[in-house]
């Protein structure tokens, strides 16, 4: 049996398409999805292309704050803060459907075959926010201690990742849409089982970026985060951190439009 896994997507459909073409070249049987499915723009698409490929998904901590939202934890601070637009034009894409679909989306799923098992975990199996990294062996470590199966699957870090211990391992399946990798390739783990053995390929799928970047749109998000991507690292959390530094959390809209207005002016988007 041959497992296609994937995760952060980010609202990246561009990414996503050339995931699912090497997929299907693959012939993979199943395909599975850690979370992390939309950013800005592109929700009918990507749900459309997750539901056409009969995917299993979890859920991510993207997909908590569009639920968190929908209950009202954050009271009306989406719609007064800018640095929620992106997120504001996801949730308004959404239907009932599709918040019925996201409310039923586990956060944690365990599959088990004679020998052979499988999590799938957005963060680590404590939480859905929390990284695990290769050189992180007390998080490794704890992520198996609270789990029995032989694979432990996640994303969020956004970095692929895999390390045994013993007869069993923890895989960090990357990003489609935000991988860290200038030269615009989506994260494709493929996982093959036979019998009580397993084989892993992690493999990164090149993309069309020119069309990505024409799709994308051009909210402040979606420009940073092109940036990054050219650069190879996260520029979005960068951009986090300094309207931290400057106007605390949620940011004033002077303190984040400023911040914007300046970043442009100084070529870094």
């Amino acid at each position: 049996m041959k497992f296609a896994v994937i995760s952060d997507i980010h609202g990246n459909i561009v990414a996503l398409r050339a995931a699912l073409v090497e997929i299907e070249r693959e012939g993979a049987d199943r395909l599975l999805v850690l979370g992390d499915l939309f950013e800005s723009g592109h929700v009918r698409d990507i749900l459309a292309e997750l539901r056409g490929h009969d995917a299993l998904v979890i859920r991510g901590n993207g997909e908590g704050y569009h639920l968190d939202n929908r209950a009202g934890k954050f009271g009306d601070m989406w719609a007064r803060y800018e640095q929620f637009v992106a997120l504001r034009e996801v949730h308004a894409a959404f239907t009932p459907a599709d918040f019925r679909w996201l409310e039923a989306l586990p956060c944690q799923i365990s599959l088990r075959y004679p020998g052979i098992s499988l999590r799938m975990v957005h963060g680590s199996p404590r939480a859905y926010n929390e990284n695990l990294l290769a050189g992180d062996e007390a998080a490794l470590q704890c992520a198996l201690d609270m789990t029995d199966e032989t694979v432990v699957l996640c994303g969020h870090s956004h970095r692929a990742m895999l390390r045994q211990f013993g007869g069993r391992y923890i895989c960090n399946v990357g990003s489609v849409g935000q991988n860290l990798d200038p030269n615009f390739t989506a994260d494709v783990t493929f996982i093959t089982m036979a019998g009580d053995g397993i084989a892993f390929d992690q493999r990164r799928v090149p993309y069309d970026f020119e069309a990505w970047r024409q799709a994308a749109g051009n909210l402040p998000y979606a420009r940073i985060v092109l940036s990054g991507t050219e650069q190879g690292k996260l520029l979005w959390l960068d951009f986090l951190a300094e309207t931290k530094r400057r106007g605390g959390w949620p940011c004033p809209n002077d303190v984040w439009n400023g911040l914007f207005a300046e970043w442009v002016e100084r070529g870094l988007v």
